[in-house]
């Protein structure tokens, strides 16, 4: 790994590609996890966590938007791309929009960093460098299925909720997040 990624001094370039829908933390109020390219390798990198409603000002980036922030090593996830960001040094960069029928996303997102030729290739490479993003293309999609929760995983999930929006700090607005059903 780059030992220039972990020191907390240096600010990074990062593309952000996708963020999960929120999630309810006990220590974080509310989550989400991001993937990035790291611009100084072309890598993929997973950033959390990310309290993104609770960013103040501008701070909350989109999808294909370049960020500059300090990152550092995260220290509860072993996961070799993970990262926590320093959410106090983010900034706002350019978006990379559509033009050209993507050829500018296509240039950063699909690279032999982050392209698998196979689930079958991106497992190996787990098991011989602990790799745990990666991009691969299907040869075929044969369905897609949604399952809802069920009754006792949606009550579950409602009694998180209303715990964790119940102990915000003094300060803080609470936001309320909708909950999926699946």
């Amino acid at each position: 790994m780059n030992t220039d990624l972990c020191d907390i001094s240096k600010k990074q370039d990062i593309l952000i590609l996708v963020k999960t829908y929120p999630e309810i933390s006990k220590k974080y109020t509310e989550t989400v996890c991001t993937a990035g390219i790291l611009k100084a390798t072309k890598k993929l990198i997973r950033l959390y966590p990310i309290r993104y409603r609770y960013l103040t000002g501008d701070s909350q980036f989109q999808k294909y938007q370049w960020i500059k922030a300090k990152i550092k090593k995260a220290s509860l996830d072993s996961r070799p791309e993970s990262f926590a960001l320093v959410e106090s040094t983010l900034e706002m960069g350019n978006i990379i929009g559509t033009d050209g029928d993507w050829v500018e996303r296509e240039k950063w997102v699909i690279n032999q960093n982050t392209l698998f030729k196979s689930v079958e290739e991106l497992l190996s490479s787990q098991k011989q460098n602990k790799t745990s993003l990666g991009i691969v293309k299907p040869r075929e999609i044969l369905g897609f299925t949604i399952e809802p929760k069920s009754s006792d995983e949606i009550n579950e999930a409602e009694i998180k909720k209303k715990s964790v929006l119940s102990q915000m700090g003094l300060f803080e607005q609470p936001k309320d997040i909708e909950l999926l059903p699946f």
